[in-house]
Formats: structure tokens, C-alpha cells, sequence
């Protein structure tokens, strides 16, 4: 839960601790559109989209790159923050999930949640960046084609997991 605090300042309890902190802080994720491949700037996150082949290990060990089915997705893709009542379908999850759910399983405060980028394929979750894909996006079997997705952070790669 938060408290507001005098003059400008939050109380956050976390699972084991409680942190104080500035209102005026604002996630710095612009909302943008994506009308195809390319580089794009969305605040202080820059999303690269390249056509690929398909990566012989679809495991990645980098959390701020994913490779999608090229078929599932429809542009323009969206890049923006999470926001309340959003939810998509877990790789590695049976069904549905609320974001705010995820975030809280993986125990992240208010801030480190406004600081996670969605991407969206048709108005569905496609990627929750540097957390997890979207079951409906995955590669497959029958696959023929592949995006790959890279989000940097000030020109470094994210480590969100």
C-alpha cells in the first residue's frame, strides 16, 4: 500500500520494507507507435524491430531481446506503460493474467512497475519487456518467419528479470 506524506512525498510498504520517495517521479515511457521494422525512441527506452531468421535456441539469455511469430504479429505495434486492467497470456502460464498480478508475483514497486514497457501486436499484450512473452506470440513449429525485438535503456540493454 502507499501513504501520501507531507510536501510531496510517498510511503510505499513493500513485501518486507517500506521505501519513501518523491511524488514528482514519472515513468519515463512515452507512448509511441511502431508502423513496422526499425529503430524507434519512446522516452528513455529505444525498441528495435528487425525481420529475422529463425534462432536455432529460442531460449534467449538476454531478457531485453524475444524473437516472435512474424504471422501473429500486426502492425502498427504499440509501446507504452502498463496500465490498470491490462492483461495477456503468460509463456509458460496456463490462460489469462492481470499485469498487475504478474507485477506483484514478481514483487516490483509502484516505481519499478511505470518503468516496464508493454508492446502491443492488434490491441494484445505482444511483450511485457525484459518479463515475458505473450503465449499467443511464441515461436513454433510451424513458424516460418521471426521479429526480433531488443529493448535498450539509454543505449544499455535491460536486465528487468
Amino acid at each position: 500500500s502507499i501513504v501520501q506524506l507531507h510536501k510531496g512525498w510517498l510511503a510505499e510498504r513493500l513485501s518486507d520494507s517500506i521505501i519513501f520517495k518523491s511524488v514528482k517521479k514519472v515513468s519515463s515511457i512515452k507512448k509511441i507507435t511502431i508502423p513496422g521494422a526499425g529503430t524507434y525512441s519512446a522516452g528513455a527506452f529505444v525498441l528495435t524491430v528487425t525481420k529475422a531468421d529463425i534462432p536455432d535456441n529460442k531460449k534467449l539469455q538476454n531478457p531485453s531481446e524475444e524473437y516472435v511469430d512474424a504471422a501473429q504479429v500486426s502492425f502498427p505495434l504499440i509501446m507504452r506503460k502498463w496500465q490498470s486492467g491490462d492483461s495477456f497470456h503468460p509463456i509458460g502460464m496456463r490462460g489469462k493474467k492481470k499485469l498487475s498480478d504478474f507485477f506483484s508475483g514478481l514483487k516490483l514497486s509502484q516505481d519499478e512497475k511505470k518503468e516496464i514497457p508493454v508492446i502491443e501486436s492488434g490491441g494484445e499484450i505482444m511483450w511485457v519487456g525484459g518479463k515475458r512473452l505473450d503465449d499467443r506470440f511464441k515461436i513454433t513449429d510451424s513458424t516460418t518467419s521471426t521479429y526480433h525485438l531488443t529493448i535498450n535503456d539509454n543505449g544499455k540493454k535491460n536486465d528487468h528479470r
